[in-house]
């Protein structure tokens, strides 16, 4: 994760903002370290960045399912919208852990 990536975490801007720029740059970062590993032929680089940038991709759209939920529960609520309950173990439950309600 590059330092650029980090700084922009700290950022006072909005999260959608935020998040937006950061998988932007995760793009851009590993696009360019991948297009530098083809040019050399190195196979098991590209692999491993490939892994790697799939892995940060994965966290990076948990983050935003968190900003999302954080958001939309509210409203669900206000509006009277049946939200699944939390039990234990359901994949509810899982991401109510990330969101925090």
């Amino acid at each position: 994760m590059s330092i650029a990536y980090r700084i922009m975490g700290c950022l006072p801007v909005p999260g959608a903002v935020r998040l937006r720029w950061q998988g932007r740059l995760l793009d851009r970062a590993y696009h360019r370290d991948g297009l530098a590993a083809n040019l050399r032929k190195d196979h098991e680089l590209v692999a491993s960045l490939r892994r790697t940038y799939d892995w940060e991709k994965v966290m990076h759209q948990r983050e935003e399912n968190v900003l999302y939920s954080q958001q939309l529960l509210p409203e669900a609520r206000r509006l009277r919208v049946p939200v699944p309950p939390r039990e234990e173990g359901s994949a509810f439950c899982n991401e109510a852990y990330y969101v925090g309600s």
